[in-house]
């Protein structure tokens, strides 16, 4: 009776995978060189400047839409439809030569007089919180394929900010804008899949694989089975709370390829409400940072599949400073803190107190974060006599909390930047008056002046030395707790081949094919 249950459980949880990568078209099983690929949310829509972030969205404009450089797997800025640049040495106006083989989907050609219309199409929209377009003063085509950007004052990240996604070449074609990349879009299902077709015109060869099929599929484990059903091929932005040991199992399936990349972009840390509250206290705020374990962290989460924190930028951010030094966990160090800082444990019960008020926190995340961090957080911080309440909330809830500034930690998972430089993280988040939705995270007069220095400070060597700084001055004063960096991990096929995966694009898809 028991195997029969069994053999019914399982027929049970392959149908279930069947239906959410089926949808609701049944078409893909008409198609032969089709590729499956699952996204854990839907996107909202194809203008890159309005439609704001889901995960995973990049994969999908990056196989649609084409910048003029991109950020390699190396972390270095390339050519895409740009050939070469230059910069004048105001810093004011950057020069750019363009590609002369490109046509847009829609067929219209590829030329300055497109980068320009692109850009004035993108500017005034509501791309970010700074968008970049602000920053230009005008836009000159000086012939057929150069274009000169003149700035309203020198902003030197500019050429990194091209990187950006959301700032992609666009043609409008009868309101909707078309891109210069591999795929077209044919079909979007909304909450179920989105249907790209090959671009017979792409300037870099018309891709081997036809069809790209995006299978919406919010739950991880369910995204992972579907793949070792072969119901899907490929799974990007790959993330579940039990990463460890499910990429452990992935891995032992002789079917199933697992491509991660150190990802400096993506951290998890615990931030301080250093306004009001225990935490407006230096020292409370170090107590913290000693009595917290990142490496055990670290290895409970996500394994080999991550980097221990120490500073705000993971050590293989090219903006790091490689000797710098963290707050490794040291109990007696934290319990010397809080002692300064006048809490003790009056009646030797293991909790502190002070002025006949015990040192009971909150703890603020999100129904989305992987709350294994936060509870072992909590964990922690009983060891050195702070009790820690963790309140889960809507996302949207969270950031109203850290707004108002009710909470007194706060657990973090942020994409420090979706281009190739971190400036617009640092000054939304530490600048003083540059986002009042973190008014409650700590702020002084130095990191003002620091992150004012990333726009003006043109050479890069230079660049490297304030941005080392920041992260020497946020350490200084125990801003946050740096925990670790998710490793960019994609899962696919092995049949699938020719593919070199990297963080937050698809692009070299075009190339790919999948093997009989």
């Amino acid at each position: 009776m028991r195997k029969v249950l069994k053999a019914i459980g399982l027929i049970c949880c392959l149908a279930a995978i069947s239906l959410a990568v089926s949808g609701c078209s049944g078409k893909s099983e008409e198609i032969k060189n089709e590729l499956r690929i699952a996204l854990p949310d839907d996107v909202r829509g194809f203008d890159p400047s309005t439609s704001g972030y889901t995960s995973g969205i990049w994969d999908v404009y990056s196989l649609l839409y084409d910048r003029l450089v991109i950020e390699d797997r190396n972390k270095q800025v390339v050519a895409q439809l740009a050939k070469s640049w230059e910069v004048s040495d105001d810093g004011l106006t950057w020069t750019f030569h363009l590609r002369e083989d490109v046509e847009f989907t829609s067929g219209t050609k590829f030329n300055a007089a497109a980068v320009k219309a692109s850009f004035e199409f993108l500017k005034g929209k509501s791309i970010c919180p700074v968008p970049l377009t602000t920053k230009i003063k005008s836009i000159e085509v000086a012939d057929d394929y150069t274009v000169k950007f003149v700035l309203n004052r020198p902003h030197a990240p500019f050429l990194a900010d091209l990187t950006d996604m959301r700032y992609p070449i666009l043609a409008v074609n009868d309101g909707q804008p078309v891109g210069t990349g591999p795929y077209i879009l044919k079909e979007w299902i909304k909450g179920k899949e989105i249907v790209l077709v090959k671009n017979e015109r792409y300037w870099k060869g018309v891709p081997i694989i036809d069809r790209i099929v995006f299978k919406i599929i919010p739950d991880p484990h369910t995204r992972s089975l579907a793949l070792e059903a072969g119901e899907i091929d490929l799974i990007t932005c790959y993330g579940s709370p039990n990463l460890k040991e499910e990429l452990q199992r992935l891995q032992k399936n002789p079917q199933t390829v697992v491509d991660t990349i150190h990802n400096w972009k993506v951290g998890h840390h615990l931030v301080f409400n250093y306004k009001k509250g225990p935490f407006s206290d230096a020292r409370a705020r170090k107590a913290v940072s000693y009595a917290i374990d990142a490496q055990k962290v670290k290895e409970n989460i996500v394994g080999k599949y991550g980097i221990t924190g120490v500073a705000h930028l993971s050590p293989l951010s090219p903006f790091a400073k490689p000797d710098i030094k963290g707050y490794a966990c040291n109990l007696e160090q934290a319990k010397n803190y809080l002692s300064e800082a006048g809490w003790k444990d009056s009646n030797n019960d293991g909790a502190l107190d002070k002025n006949g008020k015990p040192f009971r926190v909150k703890l603020v995340i999100t129904k989305d974060d992987i709350a294994a961090i936060a509870e072992m957080a909590q964990s922690q911080l009983q060891k050195v006599g702070v009790e820690v309440e963790i309140q889960v909330l809507e996302r949207g809830a969270q950031q109203k909390a850290i707004e108002e500034g009710n909470f007194d930690l706060a657990l973090f998972t942020r994409i420090y930047c979706s281009g190739a430089d971190p400036h617009l993280h640092f000054r939304q988040i530490y600048r003083s008056g540059a986002d009042e939705r973190y008014g409650y995270i700590f702020k002084n007069n130095e990191l003002d002046d620091l992150i004012n220095k990333l726009y003006t400070t043109l050479d890069n060597q230079e660049r490297v030395k304030v941005y080392q700084r920041i992260q020497e001055v946020l350490l200084e004063n125990a801003a946050a707790v740096y925990l670790f960096y998710e490793d960019h991990v994609t899962l696919y096929n092995r049949r699938l081949k020719n593919f070199d995966p990297f963080s937050g694009e698809l692009s070299t898809l075009w190339q790919a094919y999948l093997e009989k």
